[in-house]
């Protein structure tokens, strides 16, 4: 009886597989043709190029990120503290630790660039859709471009001059590719941001919050080109590099200041906050401070790109402040003195300087 059962079992086991695998390859799934053919469908596929953005607000085993830095420090007692008190970024990245996936966001971004190059190599399919625009199209291709740039950007910081990598790979490229300088990786960088330039808006619709703009493409190329001119990899003093970079900073302080587009917030007495509330937007006049810098809809305009997303209340759990927390409580980051201090008091004045704190 139980041979026969175990029997059963395979003949029934064989067929589920008969009938899974035999199936058409073009049974599931969309055809290069439909995607890069209509203009949704293309938008929805160029838009993974964000997801391996690196955001700094992730956090794990209650250890917040700007532990890493001389930010703050973490108290959690939990196995990745070690590692994050002492800096060790590719540490965290490889253990099995809840905030490897959390840091590691940079390491994956082949994926993006792989999407950005796909996205160039087959803009011109949107010539099929005939309900396209040609600033819906320009559009795609300056986020490409940028986007590209953007990850080498991050690649630069961390690991120096990479492979500029410009079309999708095929099993049969090549893949050995020559290491380029980080100043050659600068310039790739900044070229890239020069067309992203051309095709990006000054400003998107507010329901497209978090999409790069004309002066995102100039502040990347001066950031970049600043890398390979600092002293620390411009040893022979290359006087060159410095007026490029001279030049890309320029060319976004002044682009701010002639479309008037990015400015400081004005420091007042008063300031007007607009938020959101379940009942609709709401303005009030709030006290001037830094804080309000962060209650703000739809643009900051000191912001010239920003990594927008929702969180929601656990997030703030990570706040525990050893010094008040109850010992019965998780406790999370916690800002370092040397970071309060920097800020002002209520009154607008230095720590030292005011004698009511």
């Amino acid at each position: 009886m139980k041979y026969f059962i175990v029997l059963l079992s395979i003949v029934f086991l064989f067929s589920s597989c008969e009938s899974y695998l035999d199936k058409a390859p073009e049974a599931d799934g969309m055809s290069e043709a439909e995607v890069f053919g209509n203009y949704q469908n293309f938008r929805k596929y160029a838009d993974r190029m964000y997801q391996d953005r690196h955001n700094y607000l992730t956090q794990g085993d209650y250890t917040h990120i700007a532990s890493l830095s001389d930010e703050g420090t973490a108290v959690s007692g939990w196995p990745s503290l070690a590692e994050a008190q002492n800096g060790n970024w590719i540490g965290l990245v490889e253990s099995d630790y809840p905030t490897s996936g959390l840091f590691g966001g940079v390491w994956r971004s082949w994926r993006s660039i792989r999407i950005a190059n796909k996205t160039l190599e087959n803009i011109d399919m949107l010539s099929n859709d005939p309900n396209v625009t040609k600033d819906q199209i320009d559009q795609l291709k300056g986020q490409a471009h940028f986007m590209r740039a953007w990850y080498y950007y991050e690649y630069l910081r961390r690991q120096g001059g990479m492979p500029y990598i410009q079309h999708a790979f095929n099993a049969s490229d090549n893949f050995a590719l020559p290491r380029l300088t980080r100043q050659e990786t600068a310039e790739k960088i900044a070229a890239d941001c020069d067309t992203a330039f051309q095709f990006l808006p000054q400003r998107w619709p507010d329901n497209h919050i978090g999409r790069p703009e004309k002066g995102s493409a100039l502040a990347l190329k001066a950031a970049a080109l600043l890398i390979p001119a600092s002293p620390k990899y411009n040893t022979g003093n290359d006087k060159t590099r410095w007026e490029h970079v001279a030049q890309a900073a320029w060319d976004a302080i002044d682009y701010a200041t002639t479309t008037r587009r990015y400015r400081l917030l004005p420091s007042n007495s008063l300031d007007t906050i607009t938020y959101k509330t379940p009942g609709g937007i709401k303005m009030i006049e709030y006290a001037s401070g830094f804080d309000s810098i962060f209650m703000y809809l739809p643009y900051n305009e000191e912001i010239m790109w920003e990594h927008f997303g929702a969180i929601n209340d656990n997030m703030y759990n990570l706040f525990g402040v050893p010094s008040i927390t109850s010992s019965g409580i998780l406790k999370g980051y916690s800002v370092s003195a040397n970071m309060v201090e920097r800020f002002e008091t209520k009154n607008g004045l230095a720590i030292e300087d005011d004698k009511s704190f």
